[in-house]
């Protein structure tokens, strides 16, 4: 046997020790709330898919849009806030929508929550999706952001225009405080558009009185707890002065007092004796009722992380720190505003890149009281802001609001006009049209003292649609349909003949209207319809003469608001609305009203 050759040479180093790898460990996933972050999300459950668009901003709040398919192309703005353990809300400020519920770590899905009104859909899993462009909308960056384009000095010389207009008092140096806390408050609840603020301050310096009063009045001859336990109190036993106009038209003592207790403990949640007082109208919005405040407890107080002496002040227990701190009663009065707190009514329903419906918007706060005057104020502030700042406007119009009046002096200047007979001066003024006020920018005309009298035909501007015989009634109706609806009115005849006595409740009349009958035909009794009137249906009367139409333009429970030509000075009419079992009737002498 052979023995292998022997190997001679260096021998080979050893080698270096090599390190120890430790296995693999991901990096622990910031959470949520911990990034600045935009993105697209898509879930579908029950039928319909949701899109969203929600942007983390820098302060930590969400801004989000959302879609539904089947709904409408454009969407609605949301905000809300993220918490530490990834727990988010959001909510409508064009509408009442809510999504609450949980993003997963770096945001790439979440599981939530959708609440609109009655519409509740659970358990919604949302994944990332690319961000979807809102359809004929322009982007938040190219509208007016009042909060980043507008100075302090322009919004004080805005808020003393609107001021004046209402016939309030103004103090800059007053003011200063109040106006940058509002700000502010608009700011971090969305509120950045310029007709949206507008609406804000008008809001404000009414219920105010220009900054110097932060507590509802009460009427004289009355101690404060006396007014307000009577007013919002769970037991009220004497009605109040403004009870004049119900009792004069024929309300009863007991039905007010009925009416206004179920109010208070159902609306107001004033419960217990000395909440009335306690509870009383505070603040930039006059703030109403233990509900109220409990309310603006959780969706302004607590989420604004606002501390006094180291602890989250209470409205419950404090309610007057809803009058006397500045920064809590600005919070109270945007977030109410944006996400519709008070009435379930907020901005967005009434005021957004499409529409500014300054008189509807009052409603956010307490339905139509003093709505048209505010609504002035809202359109001066506006003026005064598109004035001192051309370029922000992006060339947008302001909208004119849904009903304008015109004022005591116009009104009384305008009947002296055929006192004496007409001039050539006056006699072309009448035929051009001497406005009366106007509904959703669409004027109304005076017509003179004779309800028979014309003032030749009337035309759109381009000549090809008639819309009637000069300044009458069914001349406001054919023209503001046709403008506001696109719908043309092709029946012909007085205003009497727009009511048909053969077609019943509900039934099909001329150009495919729906005829909803408020008479009897054989008795003449008031026995009502059972589709309830909405704005921008035509209302029938029955007269001496020629019969009378009109456009609803406003709806309560208990009251509708008319816009109407040919009546004198007389544009804007209230008439009772009252509900009979399943039947609304409406007062005067109300035949029936139409709707296509």
């Amino acid at each position: 046997m052979i023995a292998p050759p022997q190997v001679t040479g260096p021998k080979p180093k050893p080698k270096p020790p090599q390190p120890t790898i430790e296995p693999y460990k991901p990096a622990v996933p910031k959470k949520a709330n911990q990034q600045e972050w935009r993105k697209g999300f898509r879930g579908k459950k029950n039928g319909i898919e949701f899109f969203l668009n929600i942007e983390r901003k820098p302060d930590g709040s969400l801004h989000a849009r959302y879609w539904v398919n089947p709904g409408s192309p454009k969407g609605w703005q949301l905000i809300g806030n993220v918490h530490q353990d990834n727990t988010f809300i959001l909510r409508g400020i064009e509408n009442s929508a809510s999504f609450s519920g949980k993003f997963s770590p770096n945001a790439v899905s979440a599981s939530a929550s959708f609440n609109k009104g009655d519409q509740a859909v659970s358990s919604l899993q949302l994944t990332q999706a690319p961000l979807r462009l809102p359809n004929k909308v322009r982007p938040v960056s190219d509208r007016q952001k009042t909060d980043s384009t507008l100075d302090m000095d322009t919004v004080l010389s805005a808020v003393q225009a609107l001021a004046k207009q209402l016939g309030k008092p103004f103090d800059k140096a007053q003011a200063c405080k109040h106006v940058a806390q509002i700000i502010s408050a608009c700011s971090s609840a969305g509120v950045r558009d310029a007709n949206q603020l507008a609406y804000v301050f008008a809001t404000a310096v009414w219920e105010s009185s220009g900054f110097t009063a932060f507590s509802e009045k009460y009427m004289p001859g009355w101690t404060a707890k006396e007014y307000f336990e009577q007013a919002y109190g769970p037991n009220p036993t004497r009605v109040l002065p403004k009870d004049a106009k119900r009792l004069a038209l024929g309300f009863s003592a007991a039905k007010i007092l009925e009416t206004r207790k179920r109010r208070n403990l159902e609306e107001l949640g004033n419960t217990e004796a000395g909440d009335g007082y306690k509870f009383r109208g505070r603040g930039y919005v006059h703030l109403t009722g233990r509900a109220n405040y409990a309310k603006a407890q959780q969706y302004a107080v607590v989420p604004s992380g606002i501390r006094r002496n180291g602890k989250i002040p209470s409205l419950l227990a404090d309610p007057d720190l809803a009058a006397s701190d500045s920064e809590i009663a600005a919070i109270i009065l945007a977030k109410g505003m944006a996400t519709g707190s008070f009435t379930s009514k907020s901005l967005g329903d009434y005021i957004d890149s499409q529409k500014t419906d300054f008189i509807g918007a009052r409603k956010i706060i307490n339905g139509r009281d003093e709505a048209a005057r505010i609504a002035t104020g809202a359109e001066a502030f506006a003026s005064a802001l598109s004035n001192g700042t051309p370029d922000s406007q992006d060339g947008d119009p302001i909208a004119s609001p849904a009903l304008t009046e015109i004022t005591t002096a116009e009104e009384q200047a305008i009947l002296k006009v055929p006192a004496g007979g007409y001039d050539l001066e006056e006699l072309k003024k009448m035929r051009a049209g001497i406005v009366i006020g106007s509904l959703n920018g669409i004027p109304a005309y005076f017509n003179g003292s004779d309800e028979s009298q014309t003032w030749g035909n009337s035309y759109s501007k381009d000549g090809a649609v008639y819309y009637g015989f000069k300044w009458q009634c069914v001349e406001f109706i054919r023209r503001y349909t046709s403008i506001n609806t696109g719908k043309y009115i092709s029946h012909r005849g007085n205003a009497s003949t727009f009511y048909k006595n053969s077609i019943p409740d509900g039934g099909n009349t001329f150009d495919g209207f729906i005829q909803c009958r408020n008479t009897d035909p054989k008795t003449g009794t008031k026995i009502g319809s059972h589709i309830k009137p909405k704005p921008g249906d035509i209302i029938v009367f029955s007269t001496n003469t020629y019969g009378h139409v009109a456009i609803i333009s406003e709806v309560g429970n208990d009251y509708i608001v008319v816009a109407q030509q040919n009546v004198l000075t007389n544009f804007k009419e209230e008439l009772p609305l009252t509900k009979n079992g399943n039947r609304w009737i409406i007062g005067g002498k109300t035949q029936c009203w139409l709707r296509h």
